[in-house]
């Protein structure tokens, strides 16, 4: 019963669209082998055939319903060309142009946008960040070496004055450090470049991840050890 009311609603929606109503059949069943000869010197008109055309056809040859030897069952192909043609569709829509045409919208206006991505600029700061603070740190450790090296009376003074200048360069560090961090956190692609002192050659990606928090943890221990040995100096 479904499938004769399926068959009966086809076929009238086909013949509503001036098609042929074979399809309503066919369609719906499947089982001998279907073509249509497209013929476009009559406005672009198809007409079915039970029968291989063959290339002597008068118009282009489409094979709608085909069973291979030995298949279990046949299979159906219908382009957007030959459905039109059939009468199954209006037109075929080949752009987004012909479908806003066919559907009566109007296209908003083309509107081009230049996109800026702050991740060069950013890595570009960390490694500079970077560069910065361990300039600072060799300076600390050759200034607090230096002070320690000293002999004499005034060498306990001269080594207090060493770790109270090492103080607020050591305290710029620290703050370069967290900033750099904090990049790394507004852009975590970061984790994927190559840390400074490093190869080229390219890990993989959990590698150079761990690279990066060697970095920012190596620093943080550097300042943590000059700090001490500061202290140190101070507590004399």
């Amino acid at each position: 019963r479904i499938a004769r009311e399926l068959q009966g609603a086809l076929w009238v929606s086909l013949k509503d669209r001036h098609a042929d109503t074979r399809l309503a059949d066919a369609l719906l069943a499947p089982a001998e082998p279907l073509w249509a000869v497209i013929d476009r010197s009559a406005g672009a008109s198809a007409t079915l055939s039970t029968n291989d055309p063959g290339p002597a056809a008068a118009g282009a040859v489409h094979a709608i319903i085909q069973r291979p030897v030995g298949a279990a069952a046949a299979s159906v192909r219908i382009d957007s060309e030959v459905a039109a043609a059939l009468g199954l569709i209006q037109t075929p829509a080949r752009t987004i142009r012909d479908l806003t045409v066919a559907a009566h919208l109007k296209p908003a206006p083309l509107t081009t946008h230049d996109l800026a991505s702050g991740l060069l600029p950013a890595l570009q700061r960390l490694h500079a960040d970077l560069a910065r603070i361990d300039t600072a740190l060799d300076g600390v450790k050759a200034s607090l070496a230096n002070a320690r090296a000293m002999t004499g009376p005034e060498a306990p003074a001269k080594r207090r004055a060493a770790a109270q200048a090492a103080a607020p360069t050591l305290d710029e560090a620290i703050k370069q450090l967290e900033g750099v961090e904090s990049l790394v956190s507004e852009y975590p692609e970061i984790l994927r470049s190559r840390p400074p002192d490093h190869t080229a050659v390219a890990p993989t990606a959990r590698v150079r991840e761990t690279q990066w928090r060697t970095a920012f943890q190596s620093r943080r221990n550097r300042i943590d050890s000059l700090r001490s040995d500061a202290r140190r100096y101070l507590e004399r």
